[in-house]
């Protein structure tokens, strides 16, 4: 019997060390992201740029450009972000876009990688991958 309280008693100590380094581990990885993002990430698809500026502060700044034959269309946005189980979050606090109905919008994408140079984010589906532009 005590040979079995002492199994018993040793596994669940074994799993709650587990428990507790995965839970410091996520959070040195979402320290890490959150260090690395600070500057500026640029994307670009057929008619469509984004530069993204991730302040120190936890702000961010996000301008669109599309390009058409005879226009261009500005919208720019502003709010905060986080990182959270390896997901960036960012709320949007202010938008330039005429029709926009909420004041408010948070959008999140999963990290795939993020180094001095790439960020690559998945976004459902689909994946974004932006060059930084300035630290």
């Amino acid at each position: 019997m005590k040979k079995l309280t002492f199994v018993g008693l040793s596994a669940v100590i074994v799993v709650v060390c587990i428990l507790l380094f995965w839970q410091h581990s996520k959070i040195s990885r979402d320290r890490g992201f959150s260090q690395k993002l600070a500057g500026a990430w640029l994307w670009e698809y057929a008619n469509v740029g984004e530069t993204y500026n991730y302040s120190d502060d936890g702000s961010y700044t996000l301008q669109e450009v599309f390009t058409f034959p005879n226009s261009t269309n500005i919208y720019q946005f502003a709010g905060i972000w986080q990182i959270k189980d390896g997901k960036i979050i960012q709320i949007s606090t202010t938008d330039s876009h005429k029709k926009a109905s909420v004041s408010h919008h948070t959008n999140s994408a999963q990290i795939v990688r993020l180094d001095a140079r790439d960020l690559i984010v998945e976004v459902a589906t689909n994946r974004m991958e932006l060059r930084r532009i300035a630290p």
